[in-house]
């Protein structure tokens, strides 16, 4: 697999994560009666939509940038996914602790969450750093 065909790969994983992300989101709502859970419910898919196509929008605007060999991108994206990936593994860790203490569903979708992003960060950090990847943007 060449360079140009990982970057596009780690892209589409990062477009399953968000979509991902958003449905966890959805699922993690807490709420004490039927109205609450009413209004709260639409208003989380609405907010959870938004947040969506934001990411979705950043996605698609880093992914093109590697694409079309922008190094700035380039290491700028392995800076973050480095320190995102360090501070991912202390969330994770932290929301492991707190779902120990505190069982809910909401607990469960952020720790779900965080290790996705942990791993998902982890891989970016390593596709970005790879010979092949690094000789596409020289």
């Amino acid at each position: 697999m060449n360079a140009k065909q990982k970057i596009e790969q780690l892209t589409r994983s990062w477009y399953g994560y968000s979509v991902f992300a958003a449905l966890l989101s959805v699922l993690s709502l807490r709420a004490s009666g039927v109205l609450s859970l009413a209004i709260g419910l639409g208003l989380s898919i609405a907010m959870n939509a938004i947040g969506l196509a934001i990411s979705i929008a950043i996605v698609t605007f880093l992914g093109r940038k590697l694409v079309h060999r922008s190094s700035a991108t380039r290491t700028f994206l392995v800076v973050f996914s480095g320190l995102f990936c360090v501070l991912g593994a202390l969330g994770t860790l932290g929301a492991g602790w707190q779902m120990l203490h505190e069982w809910s569903l909401a607990s469960l979708c952020s720790l779900v969450m965080m290790a996705g992003s942990t791993t998902l960060n982890a891989r970016s950090f390593r596709v970005l750093g790879e010979t092949s990847v690094r000789a596409y943007f020289v």
